[in-house]
């Protein structure tokens, strides 16, 4: 009998490069598993609370050497296993902190602006708004100079999705990677 292996990581390996102290900006466009002349539509609401988006993500930005976290960039609205609120637009602390640039001693956690796709809470450094049936639409990795302070160096990130599949059942709730690799920030010169 032949060795035979099964695979269901299906991250996409993807290694980015950027600049201290510059904006960082990538647009990327997902197709609907289901029909490969659509885009997915990753800004609609859960069926326990329309407004909670089904979609949500987190990107973390680690030290590769150390396993340190740099920089958590989120969706507006975050939830955790249980469905608790992890972090949100205007969080103030406890379990919806405030958005907080990196230090050398302190993690970063950015989760951008948010705005409403059909009063679902969409938008944040990770935004689905124009995510939509529309093949070739586009969601946006967005975050500004002063949250791209860490030092130079060579990291490695993954991009997680959270899915709300089934209403308010806790279940249901499916995590995916859909990115990982190595982010390497390159030193600026031009300081602001």
């Amino acid at each position: 009998m032949a060795i035979q292996t099964i695979n269901t990581d299906i991250a996409a390996e993807v290694n980015i490069t950027a600049r201290r102290n510059d904006s960082f900006v990538y647009k990327f466009s997902v197709t609907n598993p289901l029909d490969t002349t659509a885009g997915l539509v990753m800004n609609s609401g859960q069926t326990n609370a329309p407004t909670y988006p089904v979609y949500q993500a987190k990107m973390s930005i680690v030290d590769a050497s150390t396993g340190d976290v740099k920089l958590n960039l989120y969706t507006s609205f975050f939830q955790n296993t249980i469905g608790g609120i992890v972090h949100k637009v205007g969080g103030t602390s406890g379990t919806e902190p405030k958005a907080t640039p990196p230090t050398a001693t302190t993690i970063g956690n950015y989760s951008g602006f948010g705005h409403t796709a059909a009063a679902v809470l969409t938008g944040g450094a990770i935004d689905f708004y124009d995510s939509t049936a529309a093949l070739g639409s586009l969601a946006v990795i967005k975050v500004p100079f002063s949250y791209m302070v860490f030092e130079p160096g060579d990291y490695i990130y993954d991009f997680q999705i959270r899915t709300q599949v089934n209403g308010d059942d806790i279940n249901t709730i499916e995590y995916t990677t859909w990115m990982f690799g190595k982010f390497t920030l390159n030193p600026d010169i031009t300081s602001v």
